[in-house]
């Protein structure tokens, strides 16, 4: 059967279908971690306008776990569905 091409097309298709989803899930697990890292480097910088880095920190620092939570969620979707 591999040599007729029936595995061979089957494992192609189980690789292509893994490269596209763990391709989004990198960029949503960087982009988070980029996000968190900058605002953590914004805080440390800015420590004297203390009132108003909440302001801005706050909603970066949430976003950016919440792209590192959504890449693992997608991750161990990504995991778990085999055919």
């Amino acid at each position: 059967m591999y040599q007729k091409g029936f595995i061979k097309k089957q494992m192609q298709d189980r690789l292509s279908e893994k490269r596209y989803p763990s391709v989004v899930i990198n960029i949503l697990m960087y982009t988070g971690i980029i996000l968190i890292l900058s605002s953590l480097v914004y805080m440390i910088r800015n420590l004297e306008r203390a009132d108003t880095i909440i302001t801005l920190w706050l909603p970066f620092i949430i976003s950016g776990v919440v792209l590192v939570f959504m890449s693992t969620v997608f991750s161990w979707q990504n995991s778990g569905t085999k055919k």
